[in-house]
């Protein structure tokens, strides 16, 4: 994943606004309005991660990979995860 801003650093507080607006995050970055991470509180911009990879680390201390679309996850993507804290 390429991070320009640390996750939270760009829009925070504000990539959602009446939709999910990834295109407002830098590349490699996801909007999530419900969950909080280590440098903001809702509607952060997040970094993408990857479930199955045992050694991937979140850019920030106390973030860990949780699914980004849980039960709703389409075949192929059970995957993809997001880093929030938990």
């Amino acid at each position: 994943v390429l991070l320009n801003d640390p996750p939270g650093g760009l829009y925070d507080s504000n990539c959602f606004n009446g939709g999910l607006q990834d295109e407002w995050c830098d590349f490699g970055l996801a909007c999530v309005t419900s969950q909080s991470t280590d440098a903001c509180d809702v509607n952060c911009c997040v970094e993408y991660c990857d479930l199955l990879d045992p050694a991937f680390e979140c850019g920030f201390a106390g973030d860990t990979c949780s699914p980004a679309l849980g039960a709703l996850a389409p075949t192929g993507l059970q995957w993809l995860g997001v880093c929030i804290t938990d």
